[in-house]
């Protein structure tokens, strides 16, 4: 039977709660469960995701913890795509966070697990938020950002969430659409490589970012990178390659005219 994949992500949320020592974070619903590890001064550690287990140690000691940072982020340690990247006051471009706490808020049939992270050398804070439902087979996931450095800190890439999935047969679930119709529930499987998914806003911010290094009528918008030009490149069905082709269409009439 496939599994399902839902993410859900929103703003600020305040949270009140205990704090716990427990290395081990296991957030499970009726059918799924989700493990991570924080332990203090660490970077936390996206363990699993898949159907519900009863312990961490049903995981952790059968081998099959995947042991990848919960949130990657630019720096000294970036060797793969990261949900971070920030710029301090100083012109640093590295982030090292580290778990400072960990704590949970249960109320009105749901509980939030909240891992806030602190970089090492800068005032600069990362707060992970997991959400799950007593009725409900949906783990929620935001992320909050804030910093206390005493010049503004640029942040070029910024993730709601960040979740590794091992190949097999597992479904990804989505709400998109054009204006009028945002919520267009749409369910497609994960295949192989890299997913995406982006809104017109956040490229049109993108070209702006890099309009700071070059002029902007030397810079073009390309969606070579999003069809399979390969036999390992992304797969894409033939309606999904013409609304590419259209959402670039208007993004470059709505920057360049």
């Amino acid at each position: 039977m496939k599994k399902l994949l839902v993410l859900a992500w929103a703003g600020a949320a305040l949270l009140s709660g205990g704090m716990l020592r427990a290395e081990n974070i296991l957030l499970s619903t009726r059918n799924s469960s989700l493990l991570l590890t924080a332990e203090k001064g660490k970077t936390p550690l996206f363990q699993y995701f898949g159907a519900r287990v009863a312990s961490p140690d049903d995981i952790l000691a059968s081998g099959a913890a995947f042991g990848d940072a919960a949130y990657p982020q630019f720096g000294a340690q970036c060797y793969r795509e990261v949900a971070i990247q920030a710029t301090h006051g100083d012109g640093s471009m590295s982030l090292e966070l580290a778990v400072e706490s960990v704590s949970r808020d249960r109320r009105d049939g749901s509980e939030t697990t909240a891992i806030a992270m602190k970089d090492k050398h800068y005032p600069f804070f990362v707060t992970l938020f997991y959400k799950t439902y007593d009725d409900c087979e949906v783990i929620e996931t935001w992320t909050e950002i804030s910093h206390t450095e005493k010049k503004p800190v640029t942040l070029y890439r910024f993730a709601s969430a960040y979740m590794p999935v091992r190949r097999g047969d597992t479904w990804l679930t989505h709400f998109h659409g054009t204006w009028g119709a945002e919520c267009y529930l749409h369910e497609e499987p994960l295949t192989d490589g890299m997913k995406v998914l982006k809104n017109k806003d956040g490229v049109i911010a993108r070209i702006h970012e890099a309009a700071k290094y070059l002029p902007l009528d030397r810079l073009c918008l390309s969606p070579q990178c999003g069809f399979a030009s390969c036999e390992i490149g992304n797969k894409l069905t033939e309606a999904q390659q013409w609304a590419k082709l259209a959402l670039v269409k208007e993004i470059a009439e709505e920057v360049w005219g």
